[in-house]
Order: C-alpha cells, then structure tokens, then sequence
C-alpha cells in the first residue's frame, strides 16, 4: 500500500501572513527611526543657523542702532550675511525659510536689541533640543522661557509640549546686545 505523501514545497497561507506581518514591522521601524534622525539632524541645523545669526548681528551692529532691522529686517540680514546660506530664500528674497518650512523673521529693537523668530518648528523634543541648545549662545528668552538665574528646563517641557502636539514659533530675543540703555 502506498501512502500518497503532500507536496510541502511552497508557503501555507498562514506562513505568508507570518512573514508579511514582520517584514511590515521592519519596515515600521526603519521609518520611525528615519524620521527621529531627520528631526535630530534638522534641530542640530537649527541650532547652527541661529548660533550665526546671533554672532553675525552682535558683530555687524556693535555699535549701531539694531531698529534698522525693523523695516525690511530680512532684505538687509541677507545683504549684510546675518543669515547663513543652509536658509531658503523667495526669488524676490523677502521671505526666508527654515529646514521646517517656516518662515524666518529678524527685528530690531532699539538701541541694540533684537530677535529672530522661527515659525513651523515641533513641538517637543526637537522644540525643547532647540532651546536648550540656544542658552549658551547668549540670547535673554525665547518665548516665556528667560535664560537667567531661575531658568529650569522644567520651564522649556512646558514651553515646548510633547511630540506631535503640532507646531510651535520660537522667538529669541537679544535685549541690548552691546551693553547700551533703553532711553
């Protein structure tokens, strides 16, 4: 008597499923640490690019009055170099861009203060990366965060939420950069 045997050569519908349910779960993975990575990178360009507009706005107007910046503060950042070229600009070269797609403003204030304000940027951890990182530039505050004595990074998890809570615009402020006094 002869026993028919069943051929075992191909993948059951199950194991399929099995092996489509893992390379799924890879694939999961590999986007979620791309897109961390992505942040991380985009925060630490961030961080460069203020870093820059900072140093070069000290240098440039050590001994001018910063409310120039005020009227047409972008057009004259970019003739001056204030803003490092990793910024897009429009082809009329009014409007700025980050690496989020936000806008980049600069405004002085007089007699030698001023601010740069970055919209579209996450909130959370690449928010808070941001300024945590920008304390040791020099700036005063960013938002209601002030960086003096009673700064605690409790106060920038408050300021800058939890991730995927949507978006935030961080505005840093230089009040009287080259030691002069507000009339």
């Amino acid at each position: 008597m002869k026993i028919k045997t069943r051929n075992s050569g191909g993948l059951t519908l199950i194991e399929a499923l099995i092996w489509f349910a893992i390379f799924a779960a890879v694939v999961a993975g590999v986007f979620a640490l791309y897109s961390q990575s992505r942040n991380s990178s985009n925060a630490s360009t961030v961080n460069k690019e203020l870093s820059t507009i900072f140093s070069q706005t000290e240098q440039l107007f050590a001994s001018e009055d910063t409310a120039q910046l005020t009227s047409g503060g972008n057009r004259l950042a970019m003739n001056l170099g204030i803003y490092p070229s990793s910024l897009k600009t429009t082809k009329g070269g009014i409007k700025v861009q980050n690496v989020f797609g936000g806008e980049v403003t600069i405004e002085g204030q007089s007699p030698s203060g001023f601010s740069i304000q970055y919209t579209n940027i996450p909130k959370g951890e690449v928010c808070a990366n941001i300024v945590k990182s920008q304390k040791a530039v020099g700036w005063d505050s960013v938002g209601t965060v002030k960086y003096n004595d009673s700064y605690k990074i409790s106060d920038v998890s408050t300021y800058c939420g939890t991730n995927g809570s949507g978006v935030i615009a961080l505005k840093f402020s230089r009040d009287n950069a080259n030691g002069a006094t507000t009339p």
